[in-house]
């Protein structure tokens, strides 16, 4: 039962850090695409003025939008953590070539993997 258990937290730990690098990659690459498999079935977003809870579908067009008219030249993480309710958040500078903006992401587990709830991109 025990290596049950430690090989399911090791799967999840795994499965959390693959999250995360795919998530930064999507970011720092402006992918819209690769960034949406990442999504719950609705996210909470906070881009371009725009605030609200979005289908998936809704809030890859918005997402995209915002990639297009805001190219990364530059992206890194600043701060990353946990909540005792076993959700992970990034905050991180996601610079252009004129505007730098606060990028945060808050990943829930379901279903085994991390999915994201909540993404803002606020302009600094």
């Amino acid at each position: 039962m025990f290596v049950v258990s430690m090989t399911c937290v090791g799967l999840t730990v795994f499965a959390q850090g693959d999250a995360l690098k795919s998530i930064q990659s999507s970011v720092k690459d402006a992918n819209s695409e690769d960034l949406v498999e990442h999504f719950d079935s609705t996210v909470e977003l906070t881009i371009d003025g725009k605030e609200g809870t979005y289908s998936k579908a809704q809030a890859e067009q918005i997402v995209k939008s915002f990639f297009t008219k805001n190219k990364a030249r530059s992206f890194e993480v600043k701060h990353s953590g946990s909540s005792s309710m076993g959700k992970k958040y990034e905050i991180g500078t996601y610079k252009t070539s004129s505007k730098t903006f606060r990028p945060y992401v808050l990943l829930r587990p379901k279903s085994g993997k991390f999915v994201i709830h909540q993404l803002k991109f606020e302009e600094e």
